[in-house]
């Protein structure tokens, strides 16, 4: 499968080239053919060691195979969220990639897979930045770079 892949010393470097496709996964993991994935910044700043091979944290597809544990989803949904297993983070950027159940849900029908994979890591932080700072009904925010991914989760959330 045609993968952009993490190469050189530590990973910078990024080329586009030939992995093996996954065929297994743990028990709580989906194979998910990617049909849309999205790059963040983080995305090329996380060096292989921690990144993995293949680049890409946001996803959407389609599920090809399910674990044996998994009850909530099945051959053929259709979900989104992060390429991250079991065993750590396996890379959207890619035909092909393998998910815990816990980082996808399925995507609604009136999403498209392009919208859908740009929501994981840009919406959640921008989730997260509210719940850290306690924003609650009432309270004053500030979102500074607010046409950003981040910014434009964040603003919707602070209101």
């Amino acid at each position: 499968m045609r993968a952009a892949i993490r190469t050189g010393l530590l990973g910078w470097t990024i080329s586009f080239g030939e992995q093996p496709k996954p065929e297994k996964v743990a028990d709580t993991e989906l194979l998910i053919k990617v049909e849309n994935a999205a790059i963040n910044p983080v995305d090329f700043k996380i060096p292989r060691a921690i990144g993995g091979k293949v680049v890409g944290i946001d996803v959407s597809g389609t599920v090809e195979r399910v674990g044996s544990s998994v009850k909530d989803f099945q051959i053929g949904d259709e979900v989104f969220g992060r390429a991250i297993g079991s065993s750590g983070m396996r890379g959207s950027l890619a035909e092909y990639t393998v998910v815990s159940q816990d980082e996808v849900a399925k995507k609604p029908g009136d999403l498209p897979f392009n919208e859908a994979a740009a929501l994981g890591v840009a919406y959640l932080t921008g989730l997260q930045s509210m719940k850290v700072g306690n924003v609650g009904e009432g309270s004053a925010v500030l979102v500074i770079g607010a046409s950003g991914g981040c910014g434009v989760a964040g603003g919707p959330f602070g209101q």
